[in-house]
């Protein structure tokens, strides 16, 4: 999941790898009225120093000395958000268009959510509508699948990609930064819930195509483990900043609170999942051993499991 960053001094290192300054007059405090306050010494001294003529827009928006030493001043004497809008200014001046690649995000979002839509109500015509077969345990965990599913698309569509998602950070202004983080700390929640769905999904089903004592033993405790997994880290990403709201709010380096490690709280994540994936697919690729199956027909079944796995 992405992190916030966590300090003033990143967030600056972040930001000013690349900054310049432009100004087409002949007066060195002429055109520097946009900029910030505590931006102005640092752009006066840059000029003063000799690195590059104040008229001479090529220097300025491509000297690595330049922007070195603008950097290493606005570090120390601006905020993240003010530095922020220093980066703005000097780029927009420099004729740089900022990458923005919302649209793409959003057909890729539609598209997905939409055939995901499709095969949800293919499944729920065919059984409802044709073969008059009950609700089973797997469908409604299905159901709340694409429940979690929609809110998480429309947040996607109507707020992170709106407010900056696929887009340069120094285009946006803080209000939007604080918004698409926001909006981020909802799909990471809804994010967890789905795949833990996702898991149980696949366990309901291994239920009722696996009915041997042992197996049934198994696919429950993995059932219930798998829940507890989802909440705790459901629970985990909601309340890992105190305040909640310090999540979107510290990445301006304004605001008081505290917050767990947020890379730890992905990495441990990211590996508890994998394995219980493995543990998920294990468990009816070991049943293969027991059908009276011919070999080729055994890796059509293995190959059915691990695509449905992907």
């Amino acid at each position: 999941m992405p992190i916030p960053l966590k300090s003033h001094a990143s967030w600056l290192t972040l930001l000013f790898l690349s900054t310049a300054v432009v100004s087409t007059s002949g007066d060195v405090l002429s055109g520097l009225s946009a900029y910030p306050d505590c931006a102005k010494p640092c752009i006066i001294s840059a000029i003063q120093g000799g690195i590059c003529d104040l008229d001479n827009k090529a220097c300025i928006c491509s000297s690595a000395a330049f922007s070195a030493n603008v950097t290493s001043c606005v570090e120390t004497k601006c905020t993240i958000p003010e530095s922020l809008v220093v980066m703005n200014i000097s780029r927009t001046d420099c004729d740089e268009t900022p990458r923005d690649r919302s649209i793409e995000l959003k057909v890729v979002t539609i598209t997905v959510g939409t055939v995901a839509g499709l095969f949800v109500m293919l499944r729920f015509g065919y059984k409802l509508m044709i073969s008059n077969v009950a609700l089973a345990m797997d469908d409604w965990l299905t159901l709340a699948t694409m429940i979690v599913v929609i809110p998480n698309l429309i947040i996607t569509i109507n707020g992170t990609i709106p407010n900056g998602l696929g887009r340069d950070i120094w285009s946006l202004t803080p209000d939007q930064i604080t918004t698409v983080i926001r909006f981020f700390f909802t799909t990471a929640v809804l994010y967890f819930a789905l795949t833990t769905l996702v898991k149980l999904l696949f366990l309901s089903f291994y239920l009722k195509v696996f009915p041997t004592r042992v197996v049934q033993q198994v696919l429950w405790g993995t059932f219930a483990m798998t829940a507890l997994w989802g909440v705790g880290f459901v629970f985990l990403t909601i309340f890992q900043c105190q305040p909640i709201s310090y999540f979107w709010q510290k990445w301006d380096g304004l605001h008081d609170g505290t917050c767990l490690d947020a890379n730890t709280i992905a990495w441990a994540n990211a590996a508890s999942g994998i394995a219980l994936d493995v543990w998920i697919l294990a468990i009816p690729l070991l049943q293969l051993r027991k059908l009276q199956l011919k070999w080729k027909k055994k890796i059509g079944v293995v190959l059915m499991f691990l695509v449905g796995a992907l």
